[in-house]
């Protein structure tokens, strides 16, 4: 067998993304998931 390590695949690696662009990304996402939870309450 192989080790797990020789046998990854490369995902993501066509994109060049930072981490403030995914840390913003995540923020908005979670800020909707947060905005229906409360609409959901009310």
């Amino acid at each position: 067998m192989q080790p797990y390590e020789q046998n990854q695949t490369a995902y993501g690696t066509g994109f060049a993304r930072t981490a403030a662009q995914v840390d913003q990304g995540l923020r908005a996402f979670m800020l909707g998931v947060y905005n229906n939870m409360v609409l959901g309450l009310a």
